[in-house]
């Protein structure tokens, strides 16, 4: 897991697999390189995400972590970013998303990262991430024993620059959201406490943890609600901006 590729498709007619002609699928795909790794670094915490703005520039971001020659984690797990202007033929080379100036510090461990584009080189990009150190070498993020893990989002108004800039991460939950290790493929999948949300329209998961209440968080479609049982919380992106509900005590 040491390559970032992105799958790019366009209609061709229904038909035997003759490529730019016909498939039985009736898509024409490739596979197109945005940045490998080498095998000192290793990826998936969970997934890399794409997005694409109004004028179709497309942004990737990935969590990015250092291994040995075990695939052991020796460092901290940071998020990467790439950009092209060209529908994918070629990418900017990765830079490193700056967290150390969240109102807590660094952010030491950085997964389930998601982009959101709007107007050209407009992203939003929201994560979750924590100031907690994990041992090294090790699991990385699962093997962030007590570490708080809370919702984080930075933004860029320039992301095809030849320089782009971030805004520092700015908190976007209410508090921290997970205690306790995660679950992710950097890691080997060997958290206990999988939060297994994705920061995307529609998806919905439950998330467990060792000490606190089984908790719901729900990100739904623009105007649209969800209800949620006594005990859980819902979260509903609106216009953009996430708003919090709570229902019942024990709620995080």
């Amino acid at each position: 897991m040491n390559r970032i590729l992105i799958g790019r498709c366009f209609p061709v007619a229904f038909g035997p697999p003759i490529p730019n002609v016909s498939d039985p699928s009736g898509l024409n795909c490739v596979d197109l390189p945005v940045a490998d790794l080498g095998s000192s670094n290793k990826t998936g915490a969970n997934f890399p995400t794409m997005a694409i703005d109004k004028a179709g520039n497309l942004y990737a971001v990935w969590s990015q972590a250092p291994i040995n020659s075990s695939s052991q984690v020796t460092g901290d797990t940071v998020l990467k970013y790439s950009f092209s202007t060209d529908q994918g033929n070629t990418w900017a080379a990765p830079i490193q998303i700056n967290t150390s100036g969240s109102p807590v510090g660094t952010l030491h461990n950085n997964v389930f990262a998601w982009p959101v584009a709007g107007d050209d080189g407009r992203v939003d990009i929201a994560w979750y991430g924590t100031p907690g150190v994990a041992p090294n070498p090790s699991n990385g993020p699962d093997s962030c024993n007590n570490c708080d893990w809370s919702l984080w989002l930075v933004q860029t108004l320039n992301g095809h620059a030849a320089a782009p800039t971030f805004t520092a991460p700015i908190l976007a939950s209410e508090h921290f959201i997970h205690r306790g290790t995660m679950n992710t493929l950097i890691g080997g999948q060997n958290g206990d406490a999988p939060l297994a949300i994705f920061c995307n329209c529609g998806w919905v998961q439950t998330v467990r943890r060792k000490s606190l209440t089984p908790t719901r968080i729900i990100l739904t479609n623009p105007l649209r609600r969800t209800a949620c049982s006594s005990g859980r919380t819902a979260v509903t992106l609106i216009s953009g901006e996430l708003a919090r509900e709570h229902f019942g005590a024990g709620t995080v």
